[in-house]
């Protein structure tokens, strides 16, 4: 019997990442400023080598100096790496001076990588619309994903919350990875407690990493309602909340064991965007999701989307909706490229 378990692309791909991503494109500048490098070949292996377990340490470790040098030698390096390429192509058809081009081509880098950095401190207000019969009145719900508070910080989460209390909701969602480090404490979670409506917290993979209990405690003292494994009704919809797992088969084992409590539209929050047909299959009206980022880094979405297909955006079934959220705020590099930060605003409207 096949297995079950999607195959990790990321973890496969990660020693060709850090290859084409973070040691080429150094060398090729070096190279074009006569800079000489070693080119024994155990040299070679030993840094991919070293250079690849820092980059899986970095990731799995939590908020400091050298994974924050670490993770913007990745973002920084996949926006060089196509400039790069260009010019090799360029520099092969024709005769060019490296330096001064390599010059060039840094300087247009510098200024991808200054605006990438830039829009990472900004908010995309994205507006929704889905109508239902089931619906008795219309509900605004407003959707927070991957806010990432320790690699971001609490000024953030307080300009975040500004912005949702404006859009007036009356409900607030958040699907997943709201921080993700042991450092975050109860404090840098205070602007929480200012959200205007009642808010609805699940897990995501993040807050599996370090300590789930007492996050979910810090949560709830600040007036979030934590949903693990289960249904509330949440006024003029039902809200269903189940806990991120590795397994793909997450949303089956549990949505059975959660039946519905009366006949209002169903909302499932699961953070990432599996599931959706198993969602279908037990009636679920709208999915929402998060964890992709949608790449957050142009090109890491190609990267991404072979993991998780549904990458960003509404998909629509007949009258079942799955949105799946690019991300309220960003993880590793502080940087968005061809992607941006998001506060989803999904107007549930009485049809």
């Amino acid at each position: 019997m096949p297995s079950s378990k999607k195959i990790n692309w990321f973890r496969i791909s990660l020693p060709i990442v850090v290859l084409l991503v973070m040691i080429y494109p150094v060398l090729r500048v070096l190279d074009w400023y006569g800079i000489q490098v070693s080119t024994h070949p155990v040299t070679w292996l030993g840094s991919w080598l070293a250079i690849t377990l820092l980059v899986r340490r970095s990731f799995a470790g939590s908020a400091g100096l050298s994974r924050s040098v670490v993770v913007h030698w990745l973002g920084i390096g996949f926006v060089c790496l196509w400039p790069v390429l260009a010019y090799e192509i360029i520099r092969s058809i024709f005769d060019m001076d490296d330096q001064i081009s390599a010059t060039v081509v840094g300087t247009f880098v510098l200024l991808i990588i200054g605006y990438s950095m830039l829009a990472a401190h900004f908010f995309k207000i994205r507006k929704i619309k889905i109508s239902s019969k089931k619906l008795g009145d219309n509900v605004r719900v407003v959707q927070l994903s991957d806010v990432h508070i320790g690699s971001r910080s609490r000024l953030f989460l307080q300009r975040i919350v500004r912005r949702v209390n404006r859009l007036n909701p009356d409900i607030v969602v958040i699907t997943g990875d709201l921080l993700d480090t042991r450092a975050v404490d109860l404090e840098m979670l205070r602007p929480l407690a200012d959200i205007s409506a009642d808010c609805y917290f699940v897990t995501g993979n993040h807050e599996r990493y370090i300590d789930l209990e007492r996050i979910c405690d810090d949560l709830a003292i600040h007036g979030l309602h934590v949903l693990r494994n289960r249904r509330v009704d949440a006024g003029g919809v039902e809200l269903i909340g189940i806990d991120d797992a590795e397994n793909p088969k997450q949303v089956a084992l549990h949505l059975p064991n959660m039946p519905a409590l009366t006949e209002k539209f169903q909302i499932l929050l699961y953070h990432k965007p599996e599931g959706w047909s198993d969602a279908i299959a037990a009636g679920i009206d709208l999915k929402l999701s998060g964890h992709t980022h949608n790449g957050q880094v142009f090109p890491f979405n190609y990267l991404v989307k072979r993991q998780f297909p549904l990458i960003k955006g509404l998909y629509r079934r007949n009258q079942h909706h799955l949105y799946v959220s690019p991300g309220t705020g960003t993880w590793g590099p502080m940087m968005r490229l061809g992607s941006f930060n998001e506060i989803s605003c999904i107007d549930l409207l009485r049809h």
